[in-house]
């Protein structure tokens, strides 16, 4: 048959009343689509034709047309006997008779678009998710590009695996609808179409009748779900069918608009129209040709199109919410109550997110009334919330049609979502992914995926390459640049000190990865003005070309108001100022207890209240946590005996660990990690360390260790201004997607060039010194009946002691009466 306008719309003539029962659902019409490209009617503007408009205003003028919705039901004549090229097509879903009395104001501008467009004074009349009365399950189960062009000439062995394959996927609709009863195919020249009963979703539209809000939430997400469904068993179905991976290429693409071509209508690259299959006998051979349409097969379309629109399979619904929100159903026991729970818990997690923005909102209007200026129009930002705002604010559709589509409004034409070929995979519609205007978010059923405007970035600038794959952590970041570098104003995230965490905890200090960004940010350095450097473990990273450089920077951040928290660093060598000590050296003595027992005894000693706090991950009473971190190190060195081995593996069992103890911190010129810093520093303070007994039955000796267990422990001696600087941690900067990432997924930075120590020791080694001589008296008197055994141990104890008493004769401030105390142990001794 010829495909000339005056043979299709005969056609199409013919075939009306075969199809008729298919353009309306329990009184709820569908649309009518010719071609792919005409959605609606068009008329003379009523208001502007009204007589009593004679004064009409001027935007009345300036949309001289008002459009609405093609009615399946009422427009079909006029549609085919005048506007149809060659195929006409459906939606999968239904909406309510009021959706096509919507008219809208429109004008056309023959400047839009290579062949002009309407445009409308507010928006298209195109249906919206509020306006669904049901919508079926479907998916457009197409045969692989290349086999489709060969069809009807394809060989029986692709057949065969054609047919075992759609078998499979109307199972899966069974699995889901509760029966092959409720299950429909058609066979579309270029593939299939396989539908569940749309009736089963009736039930969900009366029960949420009153609360449009519910009833769009719950179709929307219905369709959302029953693709991923689908895509799930499409992997399925090719483990278990040989050969369905290379005969069968299904778009699981449905949505609330969702083309389909009618029964018997013109396939665009074929004379074959589109048939009906019995799903409980499946064969897929050569399709109908255009003239091979007779009665017998104009009656059959009639009863399946019937069949299609009888409601008859409401109860369905619970096995489509059971299949669908599983969880919920398991949990509650019916789809209503699993439905209102699915709901409750939407709305909380978005009262939730709000709540958090609020307070985001809040406490970034806090710290700019500190800041007096502020800092807007600045390039940096302590507020991750204006990143996030920054990025909310972009138009996904913008970036879409520029970026990631090869082409753009390519399907069907609906007033919240339009329709794109993805750039980065192939579509065999040309249409299957989709971005939701009224939700700025972009959509790949394909994939099960989907995003907002850094997402369909990346997935245009193949930084990733899958819309189902989570972008996070350098990916976003390369993502955001992206976005900047197409002239996107997205500020550069660098918290300060009190800014928070994810977590709700707070940065000590401006990190360094955030230090660098600002230094290019702020223009101080561009982005290949740092200079590699080795870390601790030789892992490389970029610091800073010199000690002015990072002094600039500082003085920079500070100018625009931030507060970094830093120390400029010093000109000079400060390599002595990390102690010169071993840490593969032999303990100073032999803790043969379990880590549980000396964890625990140094809970119970007279000072086990500071340590404990320590040990359970507090820093309060310390400037950082870097700071913390080497007190408990004290700790540690007393109570092992000064084994940096086990002081080492046992903070790593403290939750005062972060990565920053494995950081190198090049601050003192060698390169060492924190850890090993802080190690060095509490073993070179540390002069009188815990010996746990040979035996219980040591008699006095036993006695005594027992009693030191409560006592003994070392204060915190050195000044905390000497403890090395907190390395740079890992924690996320504005690489953190929405989607939180997790610290050690940052650059291993280091502080080399950004830190220094300070050396000069307080009253803290004073109060060091008092507390040693306490410990060391009280051990001279434990030994009183057995000093001929102990005359080695004897010796020590005396330099020991002589030790202090020239430094307590030195002090200033030396506590009265301590004086006569040492004296008499060291005449005891003599």
């Amino acid at each position: 048959m010829a495909s000339s306008d005056i043979s299709v719309r005969e056609h199409h003539d013919r075939v009306k009343d075969a199809v008729s029962p298919l353009c309306s659902l329990d009184g709820n019409p569908t649309l009518l689509v010719n071609d792919k490209k005409g959605w609606y009617v068009t008329r003379e503007n009523q208001a502007q034709d009204s007589e009593q408009n004679d004064g009409q205003d001027s935007s009345e003028e300036e949309f001289p047309k008002e459009r609405r919705a093609r009615n399946f039901c009422e427009d079909y004549n006029r549609v085919a006997a005048t506007r149809l090229e060659r195929t006409l097509y459906t939606l999968t879903s239904y909406k309510y008779p009021e959706t096509f009395d919507r008219w809208k104001r429109a004008r056309f501008d023959p400047e839009r678009g290579d062949n002009g467009e309407y445009v409308y004074a507010d928006r298209k009349p195109a249906p919206r998710s509020e306006d669904i009365a049901a919508v079926a399950v479907w998916g457009d189960i197409d045969l692989e590009d290349d086999l489709k062009l060969q069809r009807p000439d394809l060989d029986r062995e692709t057949y065969d695996i054609a047919e075992e394959a759609y078998e499979a996927y109307i199972q899966a609709f069974a699995d889901l609808y509760g029966g092959h009863d409720a299950v429909y195919m058609l066979d579309s020249v270029g593939g299939a179409y396989i539908f569940g009963a749309p009736e089963a979703t009736l039930p969900v539209v009366r029960y949420y009748a009153d609360d449009d809000d519910a009833r769009a939430r719950v179709l929307s997400e219905l369709i959302d779900r029953s693709n991923d469904y689908l895509g799930e068993a499409q992997q399925r179905i090719n483990e278990r069918v040989d050969g369905a991976g290379e005969v069968i290429g299904p778009d699981w693409a449905n949505n609330i608009n969702r083309q389909y071509k009618m029964p018997l209508t013109l396939h665009g690259d074929h004379d074959a129209v589109v048939t009906p299959v019995d799903v409980e006998d499946v064969r897929y051979r050569e399709p109908v040709a255009v003239e091979e349409v007779d009665d017998t097969l104009l009656e059959g379309v009639h009863e399946w199109c019937e069949s299609f629109t009888a409601v008859e399979f409401e109860d369905r619904v619970t096995d489509l919410v059971a299949g669908l929100w599983p969880d919920e159903y398991d949990e509650h026991g019916s789809w209503e109550d699993a439905l209102d729970a699915w709901i409750d818990a939407e709305r909380e997690r978005e009262r939730r997110e709000e709540q958090r923005r609020q307070a985001a909102a809040e406490r970034r209007e806090q710290r700019l009334d500190e800041l007096g200026e502020g800092i807007e129009g600045q390039p940096i930002t302590p507020f991750l919330q204006d990143v996030y705002d920054a990025l909310d604010g972009i138009d996904t559709a913008e970036v879409v049609r520029h970026y990631a589509s090869d082409e753009w409004d390519s399907g069907a034409d609906m007033a919240d979502k339009t329709e794109f070929n993805p750039s980065w995979r192939s579509s065999k519609s040309g249409r299957s992914c989709y971005v939701n205007h009224s939700t700025n978010r972009f959509g790949d059923p394909g994939e099960s995926g989907g995003g907002y405007a850094a997402k369909a970035m990346a997935l245009g600038k193949t930084i990733i390459t899958d819309a189902s794959q989570d972008l996070t952590g350098e990916e976003w970041a390369e993502a955001v640049d992206a976005l900047r570098d197409a002239g996107y104003n997205v500020p550069i995230w660098t918290p300060e000190k009190g800014s928070h965490h994810r977590d709700g905890s707070e940065y000590d200090e401006m990190p360094f990865w955030a230090v660098r960004k600002a230094a290019v940010a702020l223009g101080v350095l561009p982005e290949d003005g740092f200079t590699t450097k080795t870390g601790a473990r030789g892992e490389e990273y970029l610091g800073f070309p010199g000690a002015e450089t990072y002094n600039t920077v500082l003085d920079e951040i500070e100018t625009v108001g931030l507060d970094h928290n830093r120390d400029h660093v010093g000109t000079t060598d400060q390599t002595d100022s990390v102690p010169d000590i071993d840490l593969s050296a032999d303990p100073e003595t032999s803790v043969a207890i379990s880590d549980d027992e000396l964890i625990e005894k140094a809970r119970n000693a007279s000072n086990g209240e500071n340590f404990t706090a320590l040990w359970d991950g507090s820093t309060d009473g310390h400037e950082s946590r870097s700071k913390a971190a080497t007190a408990l190190c004290f700790h540690l060195a007393f109570w092992t005996g000064g084994d940096a081995d086990r002081m080492d593996h046992l903070f790593r069992d403290s939750e005062l660990m972060w990565p920053g103890w494995d950081e190198s911190i090049e601050q003192n010129g060698t390169g060492e990690s924190f850890g090993k810093i802080a190690l060095k520093r509490a073993l070179a303070g540390t002069d009188s360390f815990y010996e746990s007994p040979q035996s219980e039955t040591d008699s006095k000796e036993a006695a005594a260790s027992r009693d030191r267990d409560e006592q003994q422990a070392p204060t915190e001696s050195a000044d905390e201004s000497e403890l090395p600087t907190e390395p740079a941690t890992t924690a996320t900067d504005d690489r953190t997607s929405p989607q939180e990432q997790p610290r050690g997924e940052q650059t291993k930075a280091g502080q080399a060039d950004a830190e220094q120590t300070e050396t000069k020791q307080t009253a803290g080694e004073h109060a060091h010194l008092k507390e040693q001589n306490r410990l060391l008296i009280e051990r001279v008197e434990t030994l009183e009946e057995d000093i001929e055994q102990k005359e080695a141990r004897i010796e020590k104890l005396e330099a020991q002691l002589a030790y202090y008493e020239e430094k307590l004769a030195q002090s200033d401030d030396g506590e009265r009466g301590s004086k006569p105390i040492v004296e008499r142990a060291v005449q005891y001794f003599r």
